[in-house]
């Protein structure tokens, strides 16, 4: 049961970072210098926040 619980919250977290990577992401849109440094950084750590995440909750499910 409690472990459970603090899977449920790493997976708040992982998806907390996923929206502030997805803001990043769209930030870096905006005219600036090495742009593509951080988009390709918020890109992947979005994409592994994301997939750590679904891994915990599909895993939670599996139990």
């Amino acid at each position: 049961m409690f472990a459970a619980i603090g899977k449920l919250w790493f997976v708040i977290v992982l998806v907390t970072l996923t929206f502030f990577c997805g803001f990043g992401f769209l930030a870096t849109f905006e005219p600036t210098e090495n742009a593509m440094v951080f988009r390709t950084g918020y890109a992947l750590v979005a994409g592994a926040s994301t997939a750590g995440a679904l891994f915990l909750l599909i895993r939670m499910r599996k139990q």
